[in-house]
């Protein structure tokens, strides 16, 4: 009787719990089912510029017209350089791009300002579905990171990430008025420890190679890159377009190469994002490119984001154009590869910053949004 009453007792508990699990399980897929249903986004997007390189674009609003129901969240910066209109270069000519002059580009800080007054209009519904960047500082100036800790403080609760911006890129670097920027150059290296701190997300532009590079040249910013990333391993980072350009072809092997990146633990926290229609020619351009590229991302799906790279977009048609290109590639890739592609890893990255900056900013609500720089002899101030 003991014995069939502790095996009763015991067997009621069993089928307790068993039907708590049941119940919770069912609980979770139904939210999960019900969430899923109301997420009818195509994709999110980790790369678009609301304005141009004569901070010219579209509205807020009607960039939220055009992404509809189709995108379901946008990161929103600006080109963090301008076109310089030298009427002695162009004359009555109004350069809205850095390949119609010959005249300089310089940095344009006022961007972030603008990005964040434009987030801040609107409604908190509406806030949630982009994740505002810095990107007007220049990366080879020393006090840029401090740039970037005072746009955080004057307008908390706006920023994700810093980015895109960029380094070496093809017929851009040498037209920045100033110093050309460098992988190796300190103030990259505070630029990228500060985001470590605050937990900015950081995009940014660097290409494989140099344009027309001759046959058998070694492509040096790889080294140089990859130590970079190496020095800053707190700090998540998103190589835009995979370090292709519109000239800079993919180089040699470079499946292989981002292979090898890819299983690097010392790199773990760099991923890549495909944005950009030049970009997609080089992936679609054959049915071997196209698997090649799918089996890499279906292998690291952790890894990749989409974006459009898209410059203020006239409407929808133009917008979604870089994502239509994309079908050949997204039918090779497994149901969860596609998915963490198109939004889940844009989710993670994206959520997780948001959370560390706004405890970063709530840690330091209290500084000084203008410091004075420490007295020394090199600024010129005598002790």
């Amino acid at each position: 009787m003991k014995f069939a009453h502790s095996f009763y007792l015991k067997n009621i508990h069993f089928c307790a719990m068993f039907l708590l699990f049941s119940l919770t399980t069912t609980n979770i897929y139904s939210q999960s089912k019900k969430q899923n249903a109301a997420d009818t986004a195509l994709f999110f997007d980790s790369h678009f510029h609301l304005t141009n390189y004569v901070q010219e674009g579209i509205s807020i609003k009607k960039f939220l017209s055009i992404m509809g129901t189709t995108t379901g969240r946008s990161t929103l910066f600006g080109i963090p350089l301008q076109q310089q209109w030298s009427y002695s270069n162009t004359g009555d000519f109004a350069p809205t791009y850095y390949l119609a002059s010959d005249a300089p580009l310089y940095y344009y800080s006022f961007t972030d300002a603008y990005i964040a007054m434009t987030y801040r209009s609107l409604s908190a519904n509406d806030q949630k579905r982009f994740d505002p960047m810095i990107t007007g500082f220049n990366p080879a100036d020393m006090y840029a990171a401090d740039h970037i800790k005072r746009v955080l403080l004057l307008f908390p609760g706006v920023f994700s990430g810093i980015g895109e911006f960029s380094i070496h890129k093809e017929f851009v670097s040498s037209k920045i008025a100033g110093e050309v920027a460098s992988l190796t150059n300190p103030a990259l290296d505070r630029i990228l420890d500060f985001c470590a701190e605050s937990g900015l997300l950081s995009i940014l532009h660097n290409d494989i190679d140099m344009p027309f590079p001759k046959s058998g040249q070694d492509p040096y910013l790889i080294k140089q890159i990859v130590e970079l990333f190496r020095r800053h391993k707190n700090t998540k980072i998103i190589w835009a377009h995979c370090g292709l350009g519109r000239i800079v072809r993919p180089v040699e092997e470079q499946i292989s190469f981002l292979d090898n990146f890819l299983a690097d633990p010392t790199l773990s926290h760099v991923c890549f994002d495909i944005s950009w229609s030049e970009v997609a020619k080089y992936i679609v351009r054959t049915p071997e490119t196209i698997k090649a590229t799918a089996t890499l991302i279906n292998k690291y799906p952790d890894r990749f984001l989409f974006g459009t790279d898209e410059v203020a977009p006239p409407d929808a048609e133009k917008y979604q154009a870089v994502y239509r290109s994309y079908q050949p590639l997204f039918a090779q890739l497994s149901a969860g590869a596609k998915y963490k592609l198109l939004k889940g890893n844009y989710a993670r990255l994206f959520d997780a910053a948001r959370v560390s900056v706004r405890a970063w900013e709530k840690a330091h609500q209290n500084d000084s949004t203008v410091t004075a720089p420490i007295s020394t002899t090199s600024s010129g101030v005598e002790n």
